[in-house]
C-alpha cells in the first residue's frame, strides 16, 4: 500500500525513492507516509541540509567567532564595577 501513496501524491521518481528510503528505516505506516508528504517533510530536510552545508565553512566559522568577540568585549566594556 505504501506503493499506491508514492505514485499517487508524488510527481518525479526522485521524491518516490526518497520518501520511499525514508519509510523503510523510520518503519513508517502508510499513513505517516502520507502525512509527511503532505507536509512536505522532504523539503523541509533539503533546506537544512544545504543551510548546515553553508553554514560550517572555516569562513563562516571565523566571521562567528569574530561577532561572538566583538559581543564579548562590548559587554566587558560596558561593565562597571
Amino acid at each position: 500500500m505504501h506503493q499506491a501513496v508514492l505514485l499517487s501524491r508524488l510527481a518525479t521518481a526522485a521524491d518516490r525513492l526518497w520518501y520511499a528510503a525514508k519509510a523503510a528505516e523510520q518503519g513508517w505506516s502508510r499513513d505517516v507516509l502520507a502525512l509527511q508528504i503532505g507536509s512536505g517533510l522532504h523539503l523541509r530536510c533539503f533546506v537544512v541540509a544545504d543551510l548546515k552545508a553553508r553554514a560550517f565553512t572555516p569562513e563562516s566559522a571565523e566571521k562567528m567567532n569574530l561577532i561572538e568577540s566583538r559581543r564579548v568585549y562590548a559587554k566587558v566594556s560596558a561593565w562597571k564595577p
